[in-house]
Order: structure tokens, then sequence, then C-alpha cells
């Protein structure tokens, strides 16, 4: 398991048939590095929309009334922003090396 956990860091997302084991290889490894990350965020990828809609979802929880603003793929890219920038004292996102 700890060659799959490595070859994920490097990913950083997971792709392919289903019931292979994606969603657990991401519990995983979102249990062994949670330390290293100001927050773990699970949502669905689905469709366009539920990635978009769960973006929304956690930018509200920093950015009031974000959730009512009209064009929701620039409200999750403004969640984007924050988390990607936002100042927090571990990141969000993986910083690129």
């Amino acid at each position: 398991m700890r060659s799959v956990i490595t070859l994920f860091r490097k990913r950083r997302f997971s792709g392919g048939l289903g019931g292979v084991g994606k969603s657990t290889l991401a519990i995983q490894y979102a249990w062994e590095n949670h330390e290293r990350y100001a927050g773990v965020w699970w949502l669905g990828a689905e469709t366009k929309a539920s990635i978009v809609d769960g973006l929304v979802a956690l930018g509200t929880i920093f950015i009031p009334g974000l959730a009512e603003v009209k064009d929701l793929p620039q409200a999750a890219n403004t969640a984007l922003k924050l988390i990607a920038k936002g100042g927090f004292e571990k990141p969000w996102l993986p910083r690129k090396k």
C-alpha cells in the first residue's frame, strides 16, 4: 500500500473504472497526510456541476454570500483561489515544487 500512496501523492487525483479502489486510496492518503494540510474536503466529481457545487459549498464556509452568486463556476473559482492563497497556516492544495 505504501508504494500506491507514494504514487497517489505525486498525482493528487485519481481516475478510472468504478470499483477499483480510488475512493479507498483517497481516504487513506487523506488520513495519512491530514497534518500536512489546513483541511481535507471531500466533494463529488461525478459531473462538472457536482465539482462546482462542492467547491462553492466549501467556499461559503469562508466567504459569506458566495452561494448566492449567480455565476456558480466563477464562485467555485473564487473558492479555489481562497483556499490556494488564503493565508492559512498550512496549505489546502498541494504546492508545486
